[in-house]
């Protein structure tokens, strides 16, 4: 006689539910210009499932999960979270060269206004910029940038 694998171990069994979930929803998560219905069918790929079967999982209908399904999604779930480390890396390699950028230009920006005040022997240079694009908000005190 086969006995139920959640009988006495309830929570086990909806932990890994829970989990499954979480899993099918952060894989297929809808892209940009994609529906929910291609990120599933996108997720199921990915962890190696039907589409009924992840489609079960994301609505909350499975009652249970196979061994193979679970070290499928625990694999997917990994090459998951690498992919995406991988886009944040480069994403934040794109932005520290886009400051980089603004920082130079700023820089050259701030030439002309520290010539000028030295002639007229100002010991304080004028505002170089004063905008609300400078990382704030616009209900916030704009920002000074000001250069000795």
């Amino acid at each position: 006689m086969s006995k139920d694998p959640c009988e006495g171990r309830q929570m086990p069994c909806e932990a890994t539910l829970d989990r499954m979930h979480d899993v099918v929803c952060r894989i297929g998560e809808p892209r940009p210009g994609e529906n929910i219905k291609a990120g599933l069918a996108r997720a199921a790929r990915e962890i190696g499932l039907t589409f009924e079967r992840a489609f079960s999982f994301r609505y909350r209908r499975a009652r249970s999960v196979a061994a193979h399904e679970w070290l499928a999604a625990q694999c997917a779930e990994q090459r998951w979270v690498e992919q995406e480390m991988r886009r944040l890396d480069a994403q934040r390699a794109l932005l520290a060269a886009r400051q980089a950028a603004m920082r130079a230009s700023y820089a050259q920006m701030a030439t002309p206004f520290a010539a000028g005040a030295a002639q007229a022997g100002d010991q304080q240079i004028g505002v170089v910029a004063e905008s609300g694009c400078l990382g704030r908000g616009a209900d916030q005190a704009p920002v000074r940038v000001v250069s000795r």
